[in-house]
Order: C-alpha cells, then sequence, then structure tokens
C-alpha cells in the first residue's frame, strides 16, 4: 500500500511547486463540438464503484445478518463475510461479466485468484506486466485517495467507506443490480415493440418482464428511490 500511496501522491502533487508562468490570454476560436450521446443506463460507473469497492476492501470483512429460514444452521444472528467472498460469490451465482472490457478483465483475473483460496496482494494490480491494467486500477482508486488526503489535510473528519463498509458494499451491488435491471427492462420493451413476433414470444417477454419488475421493486424499495421503467 506504502507503493501505491507513493503513486498517488506523485500523481496529485506533481507540479505543486513548479513556478507558475505568465502567459497572456489570448481569444482562440474552437470548432463548434460535436454533440456526444449520453447513454443513461450505461454500467461503467457502476461496474467501476464495484470494482473499486473489490480492489480496496476485498480481504475486509463486514457483519451480515442470517436469514430466518437459515438460522438454525448457526449459533449466532450475525456472521462475518469478507467483501471479496460476498461479491464474488454474487459475481458467480448471477454469472456477471462487466461490459467495459478492461473491468472485466480485471476482475476475472481477480477472480482467479480467488478461486485459488487466495486474494490478489495489495501491489497485484499496480505492478501487473500490462500497462493497461496499471493505469486503469490508479485511476479507480486515485479518487478516493484524493478525497481522504483532503480530508486529512483539511482535518475534516467524516466517516469513510471503512467505517461503514457494508453500506458501501450492499449500496454498490445493489445499485449496480438496478442498473443492469433498467437495461433489461428497456430491452425487452423495445423487442416488444417490434412487429411480427409470434404470440408465443409476446408471452414470454411479457413474462419476464413482469419477472424483473418485481426484482427492481424489491431492490428500489431497499435503495429508497423511484424506478424509471
Amino acid at each position: 500500500m506504502n507503493e501505491l500511496n507513493k503513486i498517488f501522491r506523485k500523481r496529485f502533487r506533481k507540479g505543486a511547486d513548479r513556478p507558475r508562468e505568465f502567459v497572456e490570454d489570448t481569444v482562440v476560436q474552437l470548432p463548434p463540438k460535436e454533440q456526444i450521446e449520453f447513454d443513461p443506463l450505461t454500467m461503467k460507473t457502476h461496474e467501476a464503484d464495484l470494482l473499486r469497492i473489490l480492489l480496496s476492501y476485498g480481504e475486509q470483512t463486514f457483519l451480515m445478518e442470517i436469514e430466518e429460514d437459515e438460522l438454525e444452521k448457526y449459533e449466532e444472528k450475525e456472521m462475518e463475510v469478507r467483501v471479496a467472498d460476498y461479491l464474488i460469490d454474487d459475481f458467480k451465482h448471477e454469472q456477471i461479466q462487466f461490459e467495459n472490457e478492461m473491468y472485466n478483465k480485471i476482475l476475472n483475473e481477480y477472480i482467479s485468484i480467488w478461486e485459488e483460496g487466495k486474494l490478489p496482494p495489495n501491489n497485484h494490480f499496480i505492478n501487473h506486466n500490462d500497462p493497461q491494467i496499471v493505469n486503469t486500477v490508479i485511476d479507480l482508486l486515485s479518487s478516493a485517495y484524493q478525497l481522504s488526503d483532503n480530508w486529512e489535510t483539511n482535518k475534516i473528519f467524516v466517516k469513510t467507506e471503512e467505517d461503514q463498509l457494508k453500506l458501501v458494499v450492499m449500496s454498490a451491488w445493489m445499485s449496480f443490480k438496478s442498473r443492469m435491471i433498467n437495461k433489461q427492462l428497456k430491452e425487452i420493451t423495445e423487442e416488444l415493440k417490434k412487429s411480427g413476433n409470434e404470440e408465443a414470444d409476446i408471452y414470454l417477454l411479457q413474462q419476464q418482464y413482469f419477472e424483473l419488475k418485481k426484482i427492481a421493486n424489491q431492490i428500489d424499495k431497499e435503495l429508497k428511490r423511484t424506478f424509471t421503467y
């Protein structure tokens, strides 16, 4: 982790002591910017958040309540769960593959190491032989580092992610699933609009839609927000 901190400090403090040169203001005519379409259902932000949490806190644990129908198997009502185990179990159960190719590459390598009964060392990905992986991981972790560094510098004391790890993990996972289901519902809606679908196909799509909607409502009830589809 010390090595990672050195990289972050170098990145964010680079040029801090460099003398500033006076540059006379000039007016530059820029060509009109090309309109970029924004996909409101993009998964990238949610994928980045989950991957960052996995990389940052994979070996840490939080307390998980035991479901009522499972209480007979355990002596306690809560059990300690490792972040990596919780997330990867769900990834594998849901057969999750990230849309972002680089995020998916990092995730799959992490899971491969996990399947061997180990977790990647803290410096595994920042010392990786693939420079794209190195840069991606540093970018993922750097925003959280910059915030914590600023808080420390300005003597601002707030609850960090580590202080409320369970909330952070659960919220990120449910937000990811909510967005994923949003996309699936939109795809089904678009498919239903197509002409030429057989009656049996329409019925099947409608059933899929209603089942996903139930799951979506459960998730969004937990997240306390309104579903958009």
